[in-house]
């Protein structure tokens, strides 16, 4: 399963149509979308709290394996706006809309910094995440110094994610949206969308007018590589995963026994259970059934034979 979490709806809009992902009706605490069976979309909400409380819940609810990945999508402020740009043929001041994909993630308030650690190759220019607590202003140009993105999200999740998920399943995909606001004054573009804040110490926060539409535009232009490169990912997973080989491997294995032993479902069952205890004492179960088919005794025309060589296995594993 691919775990998408996007902070707002717009963010998460291209997902849902690309992947035809439905609501989940029966979710109430956060918006859910899925396919079914691949992937399952949670709108988490802004900042650090909801966003890490939204993993840890449908994670918990999902359950999770090795060949799941998490991903976070999303919006971010650009810092640094006049150093210079890690694509080539951008000049400083205009990357909004470029993508990147975090190598490094550091949590402010908290002090810590992780490293997701993706195997995968993949086009994007990679660049470090700084999580803060609120809208990322002009005026705190210091985070320039450790960081070269700016979003409220990314490090919640991570920490939330590293209980079910390794570095290497965890992916976050950062646009860039702004470069930040000047204290007290709106601005177009700024990272967080529609959001307006309180007044603090006298002054009235930054207001956001960011459209809905301009949101997902920027991460529009970027669906088909984010969606190869999902898609990618997850297949790399799974092949890195020696025990679903194995799970699938026996999965074919049973499914031509069952066939050619004309099994009805008490004799499966009977069947898997013999495989199963075979396995645990030692027993080549698989040569045994390659003995049957030299003698002639597989496949089975009808059922009465099926259940004959059931009961012939059955014998020969209490011998």
């Amino acid at each position: 399963m691919v775990y998408i979490f996007c902070a707002l709806y717009p963010e998460a809009a291209p997902w849902i149509s690309a992947f035809r992902l439905k609501k989940v009706p029966e979710q109430t605490k956060f918006q859910t979308f899925t396919d079914g069976k691949e992937v399952c979309l949670v709108i988490t909400g802004i900042g650090k709290v909801a966003a890490a409380t939204a993993v840890g819940s449908i994670c918990t609810a999902n359950g999770v394996d090795k060949s799941d990945v998490l991903v976070n999508i999303g919006i971010c402020a650009k810092l640094s706006e006049g150093t210079e740009p890690k694509e080539q043929g951008k000049a400083p001041g205009e990357e909004r809309g470029s993508i990147y994909l975090c190598n490094k993630l550091l949590d402010e308030a908290a002090g810590k910094t992780f490293f997701p650690d993706v195997l995968v190759k993949h086009p994007f220019p990679e660049g470090s995440l700084l999580t803060g607590d609120h809208i990322y202003l002009k005026s705190d140009g210091k985070k320039d110094i450790v960081a070269e993105l700016y979003d409220m999200e990314a490090a919640g999740i991570y920490q939330a994610g590293a209980y079910f998920f390794g570095p290497e399943q965890m992916v976050f995909l950062k646009v860039v949206s702004d470069f930040g606001v000047e204290a007290g004054e709106p601005e177009s573009g700024n990272s967080k969308g529609e959001e307006s804040h309180a007044k603090e110490s006298g002054k009235e926060k930054p207001q956001h007018d960011l459209h809905k539409e301009k949101i997902t535009a920027l991460l529009e232009q970027h669906k088909k590589e984010i969606i190869t490169f999902l898609k990618n990912l997850k297949e790399a997973m799974e092949e890195d995963v020696p025990e679903k080989k194995e799970a699938a491997a026996e999965k074919e294995y049973m499914e031509k026994l069952y066939i050619d032993l004309c099994c009805s479902e008490t004799m499966r069952h009977s069947l898997k259970q013999l495989y199963q205890y075979a396995k645990k004492a030692g027993l080549p179960f698989e040569e045994k059934i390659g003995k049957l088919y030299e003698q002639g005794k597989l496949p089975c025309m009808v059922r009465r034979e099926g259940t004959k060589r059931i009961e012939e296995l059955k014998e020969w594993t209490l011998e």
